[in-house]
């Protein structure tokens, strides 16, 4: 294979994988702006490799579902602090140690798929042994041992988590979290929207960002826009 060959299967390579990204993109926009939400909103705004057209998009179909109201996205406020809501600082509060929760996450990440793998070989070799009932029976005595151990590690895992969520202070931190991440989407959408004036924006867009965002400054003043597009718009991209 050539370079050039090698060269111009990598073009079409990325392409492909441009068109595939963009349908993605388009499909979950056309879900977000049919049923929007705060959260989803978010993903939108701070994602920094879509294009300002699409999170402008994002921004003005929460807006206009009542998901947020433009004085909160003009006026985010002050970010969140911890000791406002009787936090010492802004870490997740736990009744374990650091240590304690690393050496408690290995256990279990070495566990788990060792657990699993001996019960599909013994599966396995019980399959194979179907003319031998004792070594069956030391098989199945063996299998259930493996699943009762699991057992025992599920429910450690499921005392861990209820023991954390449950710390001293975990529902206020819960709460401060949540209020900091949506003062955090705020923000991102107040400099989405700033964005849109900044001439810089234009200079950084493609060709097809660019018709976009110019048929939008058009639109804020008041203009009726009609985009063309395509390759037979007879060097004509917009109607205004």
């Amino acid at each position: 294979m050539t370079p050039m060959t090698t060269t111009a299967e990598g073009v079409r390579e990325r392409a492909k994988a441009r068109r595939q990204e963009s349908y993605r993109l388009g499909h979950q926009m056309l879900s977000f702006e049919a049923s929007p939400s705060f959260a989803g909103m978010g993903l939108f705004v701070r994602n920094e490799n879509l294009v300002l057209s699409d999170r402008l998009r994002a921004v003005e179909a929460a807006i206009q579902k009542g998901v947020v109201t433009e004085e909160e996205i003009r006026n985010p406020g002050v970010p969140p602090r911890p000791e406002a809501f009787g936090l010492i600082s802004d870490e997740k509060p736990s009744r374990f140690t650091q240590e304690q929760k690393v050496r408690f996450w290995a256990i279990g990440e070495k566990a788990y798929p060792a657990l699993m793998a001996a019960c599909a070989v013994a599966v396995g070799i019980w399959l194979h042994l179907t003319n031998n009932p004792l070594l069956i029976c030391i098989i199945m005595g063996a299998i259930g041992g493996l699943f009762g151990f699991l057992g025992i590690l599920m429910a450690g895992t499921a005392i861990f988590m209820a023991l954390e969520a449950t710390a001293p202070g975990a529902a206020a931190w819960r709460t401060f979290k949540v209020a900091k991440d949506r003062h955090g989407v705020l923000v991102a959408a107040k400099r989405v929207i700033a964005a849109e004036s900044d001439v810089k924006a234009f200079g950084r867009a493609n060709g097809p960002e660019f018709e976009r965002l110019c048929a939008r400054a058009f639109r804020r003043h008041g203009y009726r826009v009609e985009e063309m597009g395509g390759a037979n718009d007879g060097g004509v991209d917009l109607l205004v």
